[in-house]
């Protein structure tokens, strides 16, 4: 399979903005299908090693992803940046990128596979249409958040041992907050983008209007539509992007509740069980 890299400097940029567009944000979609340079585009420099490339990359897809940035041209901003982590991530590629440098189409030959490399699903996906979205890497980013606060957690009970009792109860309270905090945030970021929507698009359950029944390419989750719902090809990628999101947040928050209330740490909740069933899927 060849995926091909184009730099077109107009793509989308002439794209019609609504009078809701936040200027700011208008500039620094431009600024974005612009760019020529994939490392331009992810923002780090050519010799950034992998980690340097992931967390520039989780930053300015949480930054630009549809579903958080409703301004014109978010979309194939999102794709962009996707497309360029997916070819500096992997050693093989990056080597034949450098090789090919800039120029306004670089083949890369992958494996025949369509959609995950070597089975796992935290490699970007590819289709006819390029690298799509990965759920995946979002998550990544608040597990990390939730791994720092429980060190900071344990670090502070280590001290409390050398305090007075009120001091201790004070700190635990403390703690805990710090510990849920990233849980609350991802919460709040999922809720926001709720209050900002019209209408779904789509539902995981079969009710009023959303009758038409879909299935997701990638990871086969299942939803509906409405019977008249009518959109382009590069509707349907982001559509489809946006259903496995927002399906796997629900999950995660699931298994984070279903955790917390767990008495028995031997038993995995079925939540958690679904949920990593799609990461080795």
């Amino acid at each position: 399979m060849i995926i091909k890299i184009k730099n077109n400097n107009n793509n989308n940029i002439n794209a019609t903005n609504t009078p809701n567009d936040d200027p700011q944000k208008v500039i620094e979609i431009k600024k974005v299908l612009k760019k020529k340079c994939l490392y331009e585009v992810l923002e780090v420099e050519k010799t950034a090693d992998l980690t340097q490339i992931k967390s520039s990359y989780r930053k300015l897809a949480m930054k630009f992803h549809p579903d958080r940035n409703k301004t014109t041209g978010s979309a194939e901003a999102f794709k962009k940046i996707g497309q360029a982590y997916s070819i500096l991530s992997d050693e093989t590629k990056r080597k034949r990128y450098d090789q090919f440098g800039d120029e306004s189409e670089v083949n890369i030959s992958t494996p025949t596979f369509r959609y995950r490399r070597n089975g796992d699903p935290r490699h970007y996906y590819y289709s006819e249409f390029g690298p799509e979205f990965n759920p995946f890497d979002l998550f990544d980013f608040f597990f990390e958040m939730q791994d720092y606060s429980s060190v900071r957690m344990q670090n502070r009970r280590r001290n409390h041992r050398q305090r007075r009792q009120p001091q201790q109860e004070e700190s635990n309270i403390i703690s805990l907050i710090l510990r849920f905090s990233p849980f609350l945030l991802f919460f709040i970021l999922i809720l926001s983008t709720k209050l900002f929507e019209t209408e779904e698009t789509f539902s995981f359950t079969r009710q009023g209007n959303y009758v038409l029944k879909k299935e997701t390419e990638n990871l086969g989750i299942k939803y509906y539509v409405k019977k008249d719902f009518k959109t382009t090809t590069q509707g349907w990628i982001n559509l489809e992007a946006n259903v496995e999101y927002q399906y796997l947040s629900n999950l995660r928050q699931e298994c984070q509740s279903d955790m917390f209330w767990n008495n028995n740490r031997k038993n995995i909740p079925p939540s958690c069980k679904e949920y990593y069933k799609y990461q080795k899927s």
